[in-house]
């Protein structure tokens, strides 16, 4: 069954993008979300295929980073059940 991921990015200027993916709950692709997430953190651009396009964002201009769901399998590093706190 396809599951929608959504990929929200914030960049330094404060201006925000958002993109959206189809992924397979069980597929490979899911599982290994994180460890794409892991190695695009140490690359100096995040590449984005985008069916007729590259989308290439350079790595220091980007803020930070959401995806939603949560992927089903996280690093070790992982802090569980945080909250925001305002």
């Amino acid at each position: 069954m396809s599951q929608t991921v959504k990929m929200y990015i914030q960049y330094m200027d404060g201006t925000e993008q958002q993109f959206e993916w189809d992924s397979q709950r069980e597929g490979t692709e899911t599982a290994n979300l994180v460890s794409h997430l892991q190695k695009m953190l140490h690359d100096e651009n995040v590449l984005l295929e985008m069916g007729d396009k590259l989308l290439i964002l350079q790595r220091q201009n980007i803020k930070s980073i959401e995806i939603t769901p949560v992927p089903a399998k996280l690093p070790a590093t992982t802090i569980h059940g945080v909250r925001a706190v305002e």
